[in-house]
């Protein structure tokens, strides 16, 4: 899938690099590293990987890309320097970096660091919103705030006055300072910003995961939920397996209340798995259980779908199903297409941990399967690096 390029200014320190002291992640739409200037130990930037002036300004895939890294920045940040960790931007704020000049080479970036401070209460902007301001609101040059407060709701702030210059680091020391808390200041002596750098890029390389051997995909829409674990699983060179065609090979004709007949069948079914008589596969966008290449029967009538819920009710049942997935994940990689998730975004969750911490989640607003798969191996990727 071919990706919008935005133009690469050459004086721009976010494009050249020049300024960056350590990248500890990159793709082709992000760049993850140490604020140069800490506020406080892990102090971290997210930057667009090609220049764009504002978060606001990137086409949708990028945009996903960077809030599932900013989760994963915040886990770790929450990990390292707990219990909190929160993003902010200071959208088209015309300037790369504090001391430099107005050198017109806005480029999108955001921070993450750990705190909850709530910096648009500072700000003197009054039209706060806890959604996207649309095209029409937020115009070309208005400069904005973006904050997510630990995790939770996302909110902007924009006109009728532009954010001033310099907001965003102003606005974090006054609310560290408030809360008796110590910060690094803009001219603090070279070497202590350098070790501030040092130890945020050691916490952040130990709280990755190279070995994750498993993802679930979760969702409430079935059509991308499935769609973009089938396109992730073949992006990642996973298995690819679906919970609800699990389900209904692990149930067959069998009542729900046979518990001894039922763990029998899954284990027979582990049993074929494993010597390759059953078969996961992907078709177009479609996760199939095969058994010598045709697939197993799997319905999408409510009825069967009732049969499903009232197995997931089951915590021994889930308990077996648990063990076949933990099976495959001992053999390699595997994508799960999960079953329903309280919104209407994607939630990816890592390995077999329950903790809602720790997954990621994005919406698929104006992306379809395959781009929603590019925001997913980039969480997954980052999750590994």
């Amino acid at each position: 899938m071919s990706i919008p390029q935005a133009e690469t200014i050459a004086r721009c320190p976010f494009c050249s690099n020049d300024e960056i002291m350590v990248v500890l992640y990159e793709s082709d739409s992000i760049r993850v590293f140490p604020d140069v200037r800490p506020v406080v130990p892990g102090h971290f930037l997210i930057a667009t990987s090609t220049h764009y002036q504002s978060m606001e300004d990137q086409p949708p895939v990028h945009y996903q890309r960077v809030r599932v890294a900013q989760q994963e920045i915040a886990r770790r940040v929450r990990a390292g320097w707990g219990p909190v960790a929160s993003a902010y931007e200071h959208g088209r704020s015309a300037i790369c970096r504090f001391h430099a000049s107005d050198r017109g080479d806005t480029h999108a970036h955001v921070h993450v660091l750990p705190t909850d401070l709530d910096v648009l209460v500072r700000s003197q902007t009054m039209e706060h919103s806890q959604r996207r301001p649309a095209t029409s609101e937020l115009q070309g040059a208005d400069r904005y705030i973006y904050q997510s407060l630990d995790g939770r709701d996302e909110s902007w702030g924009w006109r009728p006055k532009s954010v001033p210059r310099h907001f965003l680091r102003v606005a974090l020391q006054a609310g560290l300072e408030d809360q008796g808390r110590a910060y690094i200041c803009l001219d603090a002596p070279q070497t202590e910003h350098i070790a501030t750098i040092q130890e945020s890029a050691a916490v952040f390389r130990e709280h990755r995961d190279p070995a994750l051997h498993r993802v679930t995909v979760d969702g409430w829409d079935p059509t991308p939920r499935r769609g973009c674990a089938a396109a992730l699983a073949r992006a990642w060179n996973a298995t690819p397996v679906d919970t609800a065609t699990l389900l209904d090979a692990v149930l067959a004709d069998h009542e729900l209340t046979d518990q001894a007949a039922l763990a029998d069948h899954a284990q027979a079914l582990h049993q074929q798995l494993l010597a390759g008589q059953l078969a996961w596969t992907t078709r177009d966008d479609h996760i199939v259980l095969a058994c010598d290449g045709s697939p197993l029967p799997s319905s999408a009538s409510p009825q069967a779908d009732a049969r499903r819920r009232g197995a997931m009710e089951l915590p021994w049942l889930m308990a077996t199903v648990e063990r076949l997935l933990d099976g495959l994940a001992q053999r390699g990689r595997v994508v799960v297409a999960g079953m329903t998730a309280a919104s209407d975004a994607i939630t990816l969750r890592f390995g077999s941990d329950p903790d809602p911490s720790a997954a990621c989640r994005f919406s698929t607003q104006d992306l379809d399967p395959h781009a929603a798969a590019l925001v997913a191996i980039e969480a997954v990727r980052f999750r590994m690096t």
